[in-house]
């Protein structure tokens, strides 16, 4: 078995004192790497009001270095958005993933261009899991990039978005990506190869969604990779402009947690007998604070917000679910 060591490498954060944000950010910079959560939440409540927190936040808890054979390996998560239309059921759909996972591999490698590894986690996962994982749930997946490893399970309390069946669902293709040559910037802009890269995808998908029916499903929407706070801030845009299109939003709320400064609830009251209301979780560990920003800037120009807040009992949309990130 070869031995691995970790190893803890991140950009630097401005601020006016430099010492005391040298001393932070090393503290949080430990806390993350042994995914000590009490010790992160502990320090993101002490820089509650430094936005800079949070970028640094989600950078650090989707980026790994490791040591192999006296290299360091440098590990980091992306995700592609994928919104689908009724009847194109592709989301946490594990046939379908079987069918496109190898064309997917490799229309992604062709997109990144470089000689990083591509590794892809199984399915595409579904919004509702996505907005609940918590710190140690993405650092469970990075560990799952280093040799050796083998199976890693990760505990976390997903929601069940309540939607009625012509709403469109929004799912994350998670990828990871090994180097050995530091911390890589994505493909410089190029119109052509992103929409290459999309087509390839969306048409896969389409094609495996229907197979086993009699005519063909609308193909979803697929956004490039990014990088994680920016891939579901613009996921969850791109699905809410289109839940108001498709279903319609008549208004909206949100709520900070009481359990957590790191949780935002959002509810829709949406045009549709079946379904009124519905919520959805972000993290700012996940989007940061300028994402949180965006998507209720989008909420802001489609519906008024509630007079009064509006919630919903946790047993309408939670369950405990296991998963093993398999990759």
């Amino acid at each position: 078995m070869q031995n691995t060591e970790h190893t803890s490498e991140h950009p630097a954060v401005e601020a006016t004192d430099n010492s005391i944000s040298k001393s932070w950010i090393d503290q949080l910079d430990e806390a993350v790497s042994k995914t000590d959560e009490p010790a992160i939440w502990r320090l993101m409540d002490e820089q509650c009001s430094n936005d800079s927190a949070h970028e640094a936040l989600t950078s650090m808890v989707s980026r790994l270095a490791y040591m192999h054979h006296d290299r360091t390996v440098f590990c980091e998560l992306f995700m592609l958005p994928v919104v689908t239309m009724q009847g194109c059921n592709v989301i946490d759909n594990a046939q379908v993933w079987k069918g496109v996972r190898n064309q997917v591999r490799e229309a992604l490698g062709g997109w990144f261009n470089d000689d990083g590894r591509t590794t892809l986690f199984d399915d595409i996962a579904p919004m509702d899991w996505v907005t609940t994982w918590r710190p140690g749930v993405l650092r469970a997946h990075l560990e799952r990039l280093i040799p050796g490893t083998g199976k890693v399970r990760a505990a976390f309390t997903t929601e069940q978005i309540s939607l009625p069946d012509e709403a469109p669902r929004l799912g994350f293709v998670v990828i990871g990506r090994s180097t050995q040559k530091g911390w890589r910037e994505l493909p410089s802009s190029n119109g052509l190869m992103d929409k290459r890269l999309k087509d390839v995808i969306k048409y896969c998908l389409q094609i495996q969604a229907s197979t086993s029916a009699s005519h063909m499903e609308t193909a979803p929407i697929v956004l490039a990779p990014e990088r994680i706070q920016f891939a579901i801030t613009d996921g969850i845009s791109l699905w809410l402009s289109k839940l108001n299109e498709a279903v319609g939003i008549e208004g909206w709320t949100v709520m900070p947690s009481l359990a957590s400064r790191d949780v935002v609830k959002v509810t829709l009251k949406l045009r549709n007998k079946q379904v009124g209301l519905t919520q959805f979780t972000l993290r700012l560990h996940q989007i940061g604070t300028q994402g949180l920003s965006d998507v209720l800037s989008l909420l802001q120009q489609t519906a008024p917000m509630f007079d009064v807040p509006v919630d919903m009992h946790e047993t309408e949309y939670k369950k405990p679910a296991k998963s093993t990130l398999d990759n």
